[in-house]
Protein backbone atom coordinates (compact mmCIF):
# COMPACT_ATOMS: atom_id res chain seq x y z
CA UNK A 1 0.00 0.00 0.00
CA UNK A 2 2.75 2.49 0.80
CA UNK A 3 4.43 1.88 -2.62
CA UNK A 4 1.22 2.22 -4.27
CA UNK A 5 1.20 5.67 -2.60
CA UNK A 6 4.63 6.65 -3.81
CA UNK A 7 4.01 5.83 -7.02
CA UNK A 8 0.99 7.65 -7.05
CA UNK A 9 1.90 10.54 -4.75
CA UNK A 10 5.61 11.07 -6.27
CA UNK A 11 5.35 10.17 -10.23
CA UNK A 12 2.01 11.18 -10.85
CA UNK A 13 -1.49 9.35 -12.42
CA UNK A 14 0.37 8.36 -15.99
CA UNK A 15 2.90 6.56 -14.04
CA UNK A 16 0.73 4.58 -11.47
CA UNK A 17 -2.03 3.54 -14.39
CA UNK A 18 1.42 2.11 -16.20
CA UNK A 19 1.98 0.04 -13.02
CA UNK A 20 -1.20 -0.66 -11.22
CA UNK A 21 -4.75 -2.22 -12.25
CA UNK A 22 -7.88 -2.63 -10.23
CA UNK A 23 -7.90 -6.63 -10.46
CA UNK A 24 -11.87 -7.95 -11.10
CA UNK A 25 -14.00 -8.91 -8.17
CA UNK A 26 -14.19 -12.19 -8.61
CA UNK A 27 -13.68 -15.64 -6.89
CA UNK A 28 -10.71 -17.34 -8.02
CA UNK A 29 -10.99 -20.63 -6.34
CA UNK A 30 -14.25 -21.21 -8.69
CA UNK A 31 -14.11 -22.17 -12.43
CA UNK A 32 -15.49 -18.79 -13.56
CA UNK A 33 -13.63 -16.79 -11.28
CA UNK A 34 -10.19 -18.31 -12.75
CA UNK A 35 -11.54 -17.34 -16.22
CA UNK A 36 -12.27 -13.75 -15.36
CA UNK A 37 -9.02 -13.42 -13.62
CA UNK A 38 -6.99 -15.01 -16.25
CA UNK A 39 -8.47 -12.70 -18.80
CA UNK A 40 -7.92 -9.84 -16.57
CA UNK A 41 -4.41 -11.14 -16.35
CA UNK A 42 -4.00 -11.16 -20.25
CA UNK A 43 -5.42 -7.74 -20.64
CA UNK A 44 -2.73 -6.66 -18.13
CA UNK A 45 0.49 -8.85 -18.24
CA UNK A 46 2.59 -6.37 -16.39
CA UNK A 47 0.22 -4.17 -13.73
CA UNK A 48 0.46 -4.92 -10.09
CA UNK A 49 -3.13 -5.56 -8.74
CA UNK A 50 -4.66 -3.32 -6.67
CA UNK A 51 -8.59 -3.31 -5.36
CA UNK A 52 -10.95 -0.54 -6.04
CA UNK A 53 -10.99 0.61 -2.69
CA UNK A 54 -7.61 1.17 -2.22
CA UNK A 55 -7.30 2.78 -5.79
CA UNK A 56 -10.29 5.02 -4.85
CA UNK A 57 -8.77 5.53 -1.62
CA UNK A 58 -5.09 6.78 -3.05
CA UNK A 59 -6.97 8.99 -5.76
CA UNK A 60 -8.70 10.98 -3.28
CA UNK A 61 -5.71 11.51 -0.98
CA UNK A 62 -3.39 12.36 -4.37
CA UNK A 63 -6.49 14.87 -5.34
CA UNK A 64 -5.93 16.24 -1.68
CA UNK A 65 -2.66 16.78 -1.14
CA UNK A 66 -0.53 19.74 -3.59
CA UNK A 67 2.75 19.65 -1.79
CA UNK A 68 4.73 17.56 -4.55
CA UNK A 69 3.69 19.76 -7.45
CA UNK A 70 6.64 22.33 -8.91
CA UNK A 71 9.57 20.38 -7.56
CA UNK A 72 11.54 16.80 -8.32
CA UNK A 73 10.26 13.65 -7.56
CA UNK A 74 12.61 10.51 -6.48
CA UNK A 75 16.06 12.26 -7.27
CA UNK A 76 19.34 10.48 -6.32
CA UNK A 77 22.87 11.37 -5.33
CA UNK A 78 25.70 9.25 -5.35
CA UNK A 79 28.83 10.57 -3.44
CA UNK A 80 31.93 9.50 -1.33
CA UNK A 81 31.81 9.65 2.09
CA UNK A 82 34.81 12.04 3.19
CA UNK A 83 36.10 10.53 6.25
CA UNK A 84 35.93 6.82 4.90
CA UNK A 85 35.62 6.83 1.01
CA UNK A 86 32.74 4.68 0.92
CA UNK A 87 30.82 4.97 -1.83
CA UNK A 88 27.01 6.73 -0.46
CA UNK A 89 23.41 6.53 -2.35
CA UNK A 90 20.42 8.12 -1.57
CA UNK A 91 17.35 8.66 -3.23
CA UNK A 92 15.15 11.61 -1.85
CA UNK A 93 11.43 11.42 -2.37
CA UNK A 94 10.85 15.13 -3.10
CA UNK A 95 12.57 17.54 -3.72
CA UNK A 96 11.35 21.06 -3.70
CA UNK A 97 12.49 25.20 -2.58
CA UNK A 98 15.35 23.76 -0.73
CA UNK A 99 13.23 21.52 1.47
CA UNK A 100 13.51 17.46 1.61
CA UNK A 101 10.06 15.55 1.58
CA UNK A 102 10.23 12.54 2.72
CA UNK A 103 6.37 10.43 2.10
CA UNK A 104 5.41 8.29 5.09
CA UNK A 105 2.24 6.20 5.06
CA UNK A 106 0.75 5.12 8.75
CA UNK A 107 -2.75 3.75 9.82
CA UNK A 108 -4.51 3.63 13.23
CA UNK A 109 -5.48 6.51 15.57
CA UNK A 110 -5.61 4.68 19.15
CA UNK A 111 -3.40 7.78 20.68
CA UNK A 112 -2.45 11.32 20.25
CA UNK A 113 -1.62 11.88 16.43
CA UNK A 114 1.89 13.20 17.42
CA UNK A 115 2.94 10.52 19.54
CA UNK A 116 1.80 7.88 16.96
CA UNK A 117 3.99 9.48 14.32
CA UNK A 118 6.69 9.94 17.50
CA UNK A 119 6.34 6.19 17.46
CA UNK A 120 6.51 5.67 13.78
CA UNK A 121 9.60 7.48 13.66
CA UNK A 122 11.58 5.81 16.57
CA UNK A 123 10.22 1.85 15.44
CA UNK A 124 10.77 2.00 11.70
CA UNK A 125 14.05 4.61 12.34
CA UNK A 126 13.19 7.22 9.94
CA UNK A 127 15.63 9.80 12.00
CA UNK A 128 18.69 7.87 10.39
CA UNK A 129 17.25 8.22 6.67
CA UNK A 130 16.84 11.78 7.64
CA UNK A 131 20.20 12.24 8.64
CA UNK A 132 21.74 10.53 5.76
CA UNK A 133 19.85 13.34 3.61
CA UNK A 134 20.48 15.48 5.35
CA UNK A 135 24.64 15.08 4.68
CA UNK A 136 24.28 15.01 1.52
CA UNK A 137 21.90 18.42 1.08
CA UNK A 138 23.79 20.13 4.07
CA UNK A 139 21.32 23.45 3.64
CA UNK A 140 18.00 21.81 3.40
CA UNK A 141 15.15 21.07 5.78
CA UNK A 142 14.12 17.92 6.07
CA UNK A 143 9.91 17.29 6.22
CA UNK A 144 8.24 14.41 6.40
CA UNK A 145 4.20 13.89 4.93
CA UNK A 146 2.53 11.55 6.87
CA UNK A 147 -0.27 10.27 4.80
CA UNK A 148 -2.51 8.47 6.67
CA UNK A 149 -4.83 5.42 5.40
CA UNK A 150 -7.60 3.28 6.10
CA UNK A 151 -10.12 5.75 5.03
CA UNK A 152 -9.13 8.74 6.92
CA UNK A 153 -6.82 10.64 4.69
CA UNK A 154 -5.12 12.70 6.62
CA UNK A 155 -2.03 14.27 5.91
CA UNK A 156 0.66 16.01 7.88
CA UNK A 157 3.61 17.22 7.27
CA UNK A 158 6.26 17.73 10.02
CA UNK A 159 9.81 19.37 9.97
CA UNK A 160 12.40 17.71 11.75
CA UNK A 161 15.07 19.89 12.92
CA UNK A 162 18.81 18.89 12.80
CA UNK A 163 18.91 19.73 16.66
CA UNK A 164 16.38 16.97 17.59
CA UNK A 165 18.00 14.33 19.82
CA UNK A 166 16.52 11.77 17.16
CA UNK A 167 18.09 13.61 14.47
CA UNK A 168 21.64 13.47 16.34
CA UNK A 169 20.96 9.69 17.23
CA UNK A 170 20.38 9.93 13.22
CA UNK A 171 23.46 11.15 12.64
CA UNK A 172 25.22 8.35 14.96
CA UNK A 173 23.82 5.46 13.86
CA UNK A 174 24.66 6.59 10.22
CA UNK A 175 28.39 7.29 11.07
CA UNK A 176 28.62 3.82 12.92
CA UNK A 177 27.04 1.88 9.53
CA UNK A 178 29.19 3.61 7.61
CA UNK A 179 32.52 3.16 9.60
CA UNK A 180 31.63 -0.70 10.10
CA UNK A 181 31.13 -0.92 6.28
CA UNK A 182 34.40 0.36 5.86
CA UNK A 183 35.98 -2.03 8.47
CA UNK A 184 34.74 -4.99 7.31
CA UNK A 185 35.37 -3.99 3.37
CA UNK A 186 38.65 -3.32 4.28
CA UNK A 187 38.75 -6.92 5.55
CA UNK A 188 36.84 -9.17 3.77
CA UNK A 189 36.78 -7.15 0.59
CA UNK A 190 34.14 -9.01 -2.00
CA UNK A 191 34.78 -12.25 0.21
CA UNK A 192 31.84 -13.51 2.07
CA UNK A 193 31.44 -10.81 5.13
CA UNK A 194 31.50 -12.25 9.07
CA UNK A 195 30.95 -10.24 12.01
CA UNK A 196 33.79 -11.34 15.07
CA UNK A 197 31.33 -13.69 16.51
CA UNK A 198 30.55 -15.58 13.28
CA UNK A 199 34.74 -16.01 12.27
CA UNK A 200 35.08 -17.34 16.08
CA UNK A 201 32.12 -20.27 15.23
CA UNK A 202 34.20 -20.91 11.98
CA UNK A 203 37.51 -21.06 13.81
CA UNK A 204 36.14 -23.38 16.66
CA UNK A 205 34.13 -25.42 14.00
CA UNK A 206 37.49 -25.85 12.09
Amino acid sequence: LGRAYHVRMLEGKESFDRRYAVEPDCDKRTKDGKQIYAEWKALNPNAEPIDIETMTEIEKAADRVNIFNGGEPEVTFLWEDEETGVPMKARVDYLKDGHIYDLKTFSGADMDIDRLLVNHIVKYRYYTQAAVYGSVLPDSTFKFVFQQTGGILNTIVREFPRNLFLYQKGVNNMRHGIRKFADMYAKWGTEPWFDEFEELDRQNAA
